[in-house]
């Protein structure tokens, strides 16, 4: 069990340990090095072909956010434009 969390043998009534009695430093230490050797990291192309993806989908909504405001606002200005 993680030192950090509270499992279910864990006991709120005020009997046995408390959490911090359990806290290891060490320990966490080691646990999070396991974690992260578990982690399979992207390669560096991988990174780029991702970042580009989301530039151009972040470019892509933005023009056609701006696109449906334009719309929009002269459909707006069109249909006010009657009370005049």
């Amino acid at each position: 069990m993680a030192y950090w969390l509270v499992g279910p043998d864990a006991r709120c009534d005020g009997q046995g340990e408390g959490l911090m009695a359990k806290y290891n430093p060490i320990g966490f230490i080691q646990e999070v090095r396991a974690e992260v050797a578990k982690v399979t990291w992207p390669t560096w192309k991988e990174v780029w072909i991702t970042t580009l993806a989301v530039l151009v989908m972040v470019t892509l909504a933005s023009l056609f956010f701006v696109a449906a405001d334009q719309a929009l606002g002269a459909l707006i200005r069109f249909v006010l434009g009657f009370g005049r």
